[in-house]
């Protein structure tokens, strides 16, 4: 799930002291993907159930942290091009949250993301 998008970033290592100062403040939580829809035509999301209001507040942290504008966090999961109706009525098994991941996307004919760095949820 994508908390922030960050665009293109010239030095992530700036972003790591933010990241887990957001991270720190939240302990692990629990998620469900439930339901779904779409953007556009082509593009199929997985909506999000559980502690939603621990992610959007996790979400926010990330926007601040990475100083970015203020936007409205609508948590989902892309999954990509595939008929919205096999969603319909889905209930996933619950998941725990425990990290947060910094990712770097390389979009082309097939995108690679990779994971700069983990930060894990405050443990108690």
């Amino acid at each position: 799930m994508t908390l922030a998008f960050l665009g293109e970033v010239d030095d992530a290592d700036a972003l790591h002291d933010g990241l887990q100062a957001a991270a720190d403040l939240h302990p692990p939580f629990r998620l469900r993907l439930a339901g779904g829809g779409t953007f556009g035509p082509r593009t199929t999301w997985a909506g999000v159930a559980g502690d939603v209001d621990v992610l959007r507040s996790l979400a926010q942290h990330v926007q601040d942290a990475c100083d970015l504008e203020p936007r409205t966090y609508r948590p989902h999961l892309t999954v990509g091009r595939l008929d919205p109706r096999l969603l319909d009525g889905y209930e996933g098994p619950e998941f725990r949250v425990d990290e947060l991941q910094l990712v770097q996307s390389v979009l082309g004919k097939r995108a690679v993301h990779t994971v700069l760095r983990a930060y894990p949820l405050y443990q108690a």
